[in-house]
């Protein structure tokens, strides 16, 4: 999926794995010193405590309200959870955003929509998405998201130049020596093959 940002996340959207183009798309959160304190990018803790999230963001509220319904949605399937009782407890008591949208109740399940990004080097972006359900035991799974643009559209246009900033740079001529350059040089993380 070279011009398709593609990331599998858990249940409280920690990042498990994201393809080069995601990474380079998610660049804020992947950099972010909420992500490096922590050890490992969550979508809530980035969106909540960083404050570049809402330069990040198009719609910094909706995306707000999406991500702790879903939250919501998961801690209700399974209310014993000590991972998610940390990070609800960590962002309750950081974040009054947060408690307000928590302490509505609201659940939901979205499986596709559009996501706008106010991205650093891209500029804006309107991205139409997908989820899809990775089972990975009877009672666990794990939610994968595709975002693409539209074919022909200056959207593609920018997705196109994030691969790009993406695609690793022969350092020496010889195959899989190459570095990468560009939003995400030398930030660690999980990865998703192309």
């Amino acid at each position: 999926m070279t011009l398709s940002a593609a990331m599998v996340t858990d249940e409280r959207h920690g990042v498990l794995a994201a393809n080069p183009l995601a990474r380079a798309l998610y660049a804020p959160l992947f950099g972010s010193a909420t992500t490096l304190g922590s050890g490992h990018a969550n979508l809530v803790r980035y969106h909540f405590l960083d404050p570049g999230a809402r330069d990040f963001y198009g719609d910094w509220n909706l995306t707000a309200d999406m991500l702790v319904a879903s939250l919501r949605t998961e801690a209700g399937r399974h209310p014993h959870d000590a991972g998610t009782r940390e990070l609800v407890g960590e962002l309750t008591t950081a974040s009054a955003a947060f408690r307000a949208r928590w302490n509505t109740h609201n659940i939901l399940l979205h499986a596709r929509g559009t996501k706008l990004f106010r991205h650093p080097e891209a500029g804006r972006l309107s991205l139409s998405y997908h989820s899809l359900g990775l089972p990975v035991s009877v009672g666990e799974t794990r939610q994968m998201c595709v975002c693409t643009a539209e074919p022909g559209s200056a959207d593609e246009e920018k997705l196109i130049l994030l691969a790009s900033l993406a695609a690793p740079r022969p350092t020496d001529g010889r195959p899989g020596t190459g570095e990468r350059s560009g939003p995400r040089a030398g930030v660690a993380g999980p990865t998703m093959g192309r």
